[in-house]
C-alpha cells in the first residue's frame, strides 16, 4: 500500500512547482511587426485590455494628459510608423511604433493554472496538519480499541480539501490573470 506522500504530496507539489512562475516576460524587436500585434491583440481579446508603456508622447488629442502608461483595448497597425491604441469607447491615441516600450496582457489559463496549483499546496498543507493535529490529540486510545492505522477518512479528506482549494485557486486565478508581458528591445 502506498503512503500519503506518494498519493497525495508529489502530485500536489509537483503541480504546485509547474506553475510557480508568476508572470511571463517575452521580448520582442523595437517596433514590434504586425505579426507581433497580432499575438498581442490575441492575449488582449482573452482578457478584455492591455496595459501599454511607451517612452514617447503620442499623437492626437488629447496628447498633454496622456500618461506614459495607458490601458488599451487592442492595437491596430495605423501605417507609416504609427500604431493606433484603441479605447473600448471607440476612441483611439496615435503612438510611433518605436516609442512603445511594453505590453502587459492577463494570461486567464496560465492565472487558472498557479491558482490551481497554489490552492492545491494549501489544501494539501492544511489537510495534512489537520491529520497530525488529530492524531497527536487523542483520536488513538488503545483503551477503546482504536488503532493507530489511518483509514479510508485519512486519504480522503485531505484530497477533498485539496482538490476543493485548486478548484478554488483556479477560479480566483482565472479572474486575477498571470501578467503576460510582452517588451520591446531596441535590436
Amino acid at each position: 500500500m502506498r503512503s500519503v506522500a506518494t498519493r497525495i504530496v508529489a502530485p500536489a507539489l509537483m503541480l504546485t512547482l509547474t506553475s510557480a512562475a508568476c508572470a511571463t516576460h517575452e521580448t520582442m524587436a523595437r517596433p514590434p511587426s504586425v505579426a507581433d500585434i497580432a499575438r498581442i491583440n490575441g492575449f488582449a481579446d482573452k482578457s478584455g485590455s492591455m496595459r501599454v508603456t511607451s517612452d514617447l508622447q503620442p499623437l492626437g488629442p488629447p496628447a498633454a494628459a496622456f500618461p506614459p502608461v495607458v490601458s488599451a483595448a487592442r492595437l491596430a497597425p495605423f501605417g507609416n510608423g504609427m500604431v493606433a491604441l484603441q479605447q473600448r469607447d471607440g476612441g483611439a491615441y496615435l503612438e510611433p511604433l518605436v516609442g512603445l516600450t511594453s505590453v502587459t496582457v492577463r494570461d486567464r489559463p496560465r492565472g487558472a493554472l498557479i491558482g490551481a496549483g497554489i490552492g492545491a499546496a494549501a489544501g494539501l498543507g492544511v489537510s495534512l496538519l489537520a491529520l497530525l493535529l488529530l492524531r497527536s490529540v487523542g483520536r488513538d486510545d488503545p483503551s477503546r480499541g482504536v488503532s493507530n492505522d489511518c483509514d479510508k477518512t485519512c486519504i480522503i479528506a485531505p484530497a477533498v480539501v485539496t482538490l476543493s482549494a485548486a478548484g478554488a485557486g483556479a477560479i480566483i486565478g482565472t479572474a486575477v490573470g498571470s501578467p503576460r508581458v510582452f517588451d520591446f528591445d531596441r535590436r
